[in-house]
């Protein structure tokens, strides 16, 4: 699996558990959720 696909994939995990976790009033939030995932995920990997 490419490691932009997993880095999508824990992203998506991300939004779900903050969607429950949270009374989501914007949906710009989830947007910055996933981004913050996606990007910190991919800095890690090449951290490594």
């Amino acid at each position: 699996m490419p490691i932009e696909q997993r880095a999508h994939e824990l992203a998506l995990l991300y939004m779900e558990r903050y969607m429950v976790m949270r009374d989501i009033q914007e949906p710009e939030q989830l947007v910055i959720v996933y981004k913050q995932v996606y990007s910190d995920y991919l800095e890690q990997l090449s951290r490594n």
